[in-house]
């Protein structure tokens, strides 16, 4: 019995020394464990300290590595990053940004044909590395291949909402270049899910509103969806280059029926809210209130001015050629002395006069009001206006419809 305590005094240092091993491993594999992990969550917003923690690992070491890619021909800096990028690939091979970090490296080398294997190797890997993305871009122009950039540029656009602040304004500009405005009017036929947001961005940022129209052509012509927002943005940024006539030419393409030699709508029945200057556009302020609304007799333009309030109330731009013209008014609502009631301008664009008509009681020739308008040949654009006058009591009441003619 003695025997056997003596045999378990003496195991008892060795289970001790194996379980302290075991404990040890344990330890070590648990540090490395959490370091490993830390590193993980590191790389992707301070990748310099998850390399420190982790430099074994080729994912963490591939994404320090994309860091180090210099932003000028620093020779040095390019050979450390190459030199971190290719220790990341030995370790794990599909390492997609020491793939990245090289091919950009040879690119900043000269390198094209080394650079083009690189990032190609790179976009097989996945098709979500903006950076990437950016280079294929870049490659393709350098190339000449269009179709190949606007390729690229889709899939940056997909990938990353964030890449439109860049490359909206670079599109916006480059499709002035018809083979480009062709190759982009294909894709958006495809309706990647940005196209609304890069029609609007064109008509309210384009730098050549005119190019932008043309580039709408194009769209119209391959069916590709334009709202009136978009349309309705791009006409008056048109109109404030004083493109006058090209605003009429995206207007009309998209309003059948429409004609120049009179005023439109008569009756108000476009109550959309995205509303162009060709169109009737309510303004209101310091508790002067405008608005088209549904009423028994039809839409209706109502107006609302307080006491000592004033200004534009309506308008639509008109394209009149010179000579005579008779404004035809309908009122309802309206009892006020002469003095204060509103009335219809006629101006050039560019703010002179060319004649007004007040409104008409309600009550008088059923609310009727007419008048004679002249244009000159030197006002080739006109404002139709319906303008409040100060005054010291509230003004209200109803437009049930307005038209502008030529006199027979």
């Amino acid at each position: 019995m003695s025997d056997g305590g003596a045999a378990r005094r003496d195991a008892s240092p060795a289970r001790w020394i194996g379980r302290a091993a075991i404990g040890l491993a344990a330890l070590t594999g648990a540090y490395f464990a959490a370091t490993h992990a830390l590193a993980n969550v590191l790389k992707d917003v301070q990748p310099d300290q998850a390399f420190a923690l982790a430099p074994w690992d080729g994912q963490v070491a591939a994404r320090y590595a994309r860091t180090l890619i210099p932003t000028d021909l620093d020779a040095a800096q390019t050979t450390r990053a190459d030199a971190v990028a290719r220790t990341a690939l030995r370790r794990e091979v599909t390492a997609l940004d020491a793939l990245a970090t090289l091919g950009l490296d040879a690119q900043i080398r000269g390198q094209d044909a080394v650079a083009r294997r690189y990032l190609a190797l790179a976009q097989r890997l996945s098709r979500r590395d903006v950076q990437v993305e950016f280079w294929a871009i870049e490659d393709a122009v350098g190339r000449s291949d269009v179709a190949q950039a606007v390729r690229h540029y889709d899939i940056a656009l997909r990938t990353s909402p964030e890449s439109r602040q860049l490359l909206f304004p670079v599109l916006a500009e480059a499709i002035a270049d018809p083979a480009i405005a062709s190759a982009m009017t294909r894709l958006l036929a495809t309706r990647p899910y940005w196209t609304p947001d890069f029609i609007f961005y064109l008509a309210k940022d384009a730098p050549d509103p005119v190019s932008a129209a043309a580039f709408f052509d194009r769209l119209y012509a391959a069916n590709v969806p334009i709202g009136n927002a978009p349309r309705s943005v791009l006409i008056s940024s048109l109109i404030a280059r004083g493109e006058v006539e090209r605003a009429w030419s995206v207007y009309a393409a998209r309003q059948s029926g429409t004609t120049r030699t009179q005023s439109r709508d008569p009756r108000f029945l476009n109550d959309q809210d995205s509303r162009s200057a060709f169109d009737w556009q309510t303004f209101g302020n310091g508790g002067t209130s405008t608005a088209i609304e549904r009423d028994t007799d039809g839409n209706v333009l109502t107006f609302s001015v307080p006491p000592g309030g004033g200004g534009l109330l309506a308008r639509q731009l008109l394209l009149l050629t010179p000579g005579s013209y008779a404004l035809r008014s309908r009122t309802s609502g309206i009892a006020l002395p002469a003095t204060v009631r509103p009335m219809w301008t006629l101006t050039c664009l560019d703010g002179r006069a060319i004649g007004q008509v007040p409104l008409a009681n309600s009550a008088d020739a059923n609310g009727m009001t007419t008048g004679r308008l002249t244009v000159g040949t030197d006002c080739p654009a006109q404002y139709l206006s319906l303008m409040a006058r100060p005054s010291d009591i509230a003004v209200q009441g109803s437009i049930l419809e307005i038209d502008v003619r030529p006199l027979r």
